[in-house]
């Protein structure tokens, strides 16, 4: 079977994007972005990613389970990364040098979570 595709480019897609997917439903063709003249994603039937899963071995729910538990586990060594920082400022102690510690203090006066979008915090991996 021959699969009938169209290369269009991603601004393309965003005004025509409605047309572009009933095609890709109706007819099972594919569609190939671009940016810059370079093929950076594609657009395929949904049944044809099921079948894309089997030959990679991997189905989407076990990738969607997997990627909570390791944002499970990122979530919960932050959380002791954050405990941790805290103790050493409330000790008078430096968390990272003093622009750092001084944003987390200041952060921490206003209410906020000084470590909720922190990217200087390790993480963990699976």
């Amino acid at each position: 079977m021959e699969h009938v595709y169209r290369r269009i480019s991603i601004s393309r897609f965003r005004e025509k994007a409605g047309k572009d997917l009933k095609w890709v439903e109706q007819i099972g063709g594919h569609l190939w972005l671009t940016r810059h003249g370079k093929h950076v994603a594609a657009v395929i039937p949904f049944y044809q990613l099921k079948m894309l899963e089997e030959l990679l071995g991997q189905v989407e729910s076990q990738k969607a389970q997997r990627l909570e538990q390791e944002y499970s586990r990122w979530r919960a060594a932050k959380s002791v990364q954050a405990a941790e920082e805290l103790a050493r400022l409330n000790s008078g102690k430096l968390v990272g040098g003093e622009a750092r510690s001084g944003d987390i203090r200041k952060r921490a006066q206003k209410g906020e979570d000084p470590w909720d979008d922190d990217p200087v915090l390790i993480t963990t991996h699976p």
